[in-house]
């Protein structure tokens, strides 16, 4: 009898109960994730491509993850900056919006963009951070983080915004920090 091998295997086809086999997950790189609710939770500032660049790089791992929907934090400014460039049509994309053309390429790399992807269809898709004014109690959103007490608003905003999200046991939080 030989011995037993202690090689790393390639991953064998499932076998479902219907009996049809179909591929393993981890041999089918253009499936996304497949957690039925899945959000992307990205900090964008002055730069909206840092959001296209992040979801262009998930989609391309070695397991796709292609979010149901995106959440942008960003500042006033942050917020002008993300509608005059994502979402006005661009020469540079025939007429296309930045978010259009991303969702054309990723379709043209095979990727399925049913029930994926949702973002802008509704103002709470892009939320700014606000911060508390100590003396009224009321609060302001923040055009920019400048000092110590916007930082700590900053921070206590983004931690509210996680916290809403991971509340669901359901649903899977992939979280970018790398605009701002």
């Amino acid at each position: 009898m030989p011995a037993p091998s202690h090689r790393t295997r390639k991953p064998r086809p499932s076998v479902p109960a219907s009996g049809i086999e179909t591929e393993s997950p981890v041999s089918a790189p253009d499936r996304p994730d497949p957690l039925p609710d899945t959000i992307l939770l990205a900090v964008v500032g002055m730069s909206p491509a840092i959001l296209t660049e992040t979801i262009w790089a998930l989609a391309h791992q070695p397991r796709p993850v292609l979010p149901r929907r995106i959440i942008a934090v960003t500042t006033t400014e942050g917020r002008r900056h993300v509608a005059g460039q994502f979402f006005a049509p661009s020469a540079r994309f025939r007429g296309r919006t930045p978010w259009e053309a991303l969702r054309d390429a990723l379709a043209a790399a095979g990727h399925s963009l049913e029930g994926r992807l949702r973002f802008g269809t509704t103002p709470d898709d892009l939320r700014v951070i606000t911060a508390t004014d100590p003396a009224s109690g009321q609060s302001r959103e923040l055009a920019d983080i400048r000092s110590p007490s916007d930082n700590e608003a900053a921070a206590d905003f983004l931690l509210d915004q996680v916290r809403q999200v991971v509340e669901n046991p359901d649903v899977h939080l992939v979280a970018s920090v790398a605009g701002g």
